[in-house]
């Protein structure tokens, strides 16, 4: 398991602004670069923007694979990038895009929305230990497990 799920080189900010696929490629590529995913992961973030919008709300975009691809990840890595000029994801205004590689992410789970920032890092890293704790997705209803 990677020491960190987080480095300061996968974290970018850039002035400009990008197109939503430019900014789908980098979160891939950072966590490709960090070890965390193989090359297949992008189709994978495709296939899953393809079935439902990663995006959050308040400028906030998601990109993370399917259940059906979860082979593509080697090891759990967070990207973060920050485009100034903003993305248009499909008709909406997103400025953060947090790239998602979850070894032991729970399935199903989606749209878990502010849940999700208090949970992320235990959820990535293996470290929930679901005989003491117990995380309901609001939106889904799905468990952690």
């Amino acid at each position: 398991m990677a020491q960190s799920v987080l480095t300061i080189e996968q974290i970018r900010i850039h002035p400009g602004s990008a197109t939503k696929d430019e900014a789908m490629r980098e979160a891939a590529q950072i966590l490709q670069d960090a070890g965390a995913v193989t090359a297949a992961y992008y189709d994978a973030m495709l296939q899953r923007e393809e079935a439902v919008s990663t995006y959050m709300g308040n400028e906030l975009a998601i990109p993370h694979g399917t259940n059906e691809t979860k082979d593509a990840i080697l090891d759990s890595a967070l990207s973060f990038v920050r485009y100034d000029g903003g993305i248009d994801w499909d008709g909406q205004d997103v400025t953060f895009v947090v790239g998602i590689a979850g070894k032991w992410f729970p399935t199903g789970a989606h749209k878990v929305g502010p849940a999700i920032s208090c949970l992320l890092p235990e959820l990535v890293t293996g470290r929930f230990d679901p005989l003491t704790k117990k995380a309901v997705w609001p939106s889904t209803g799905n468990y952690c497990r």
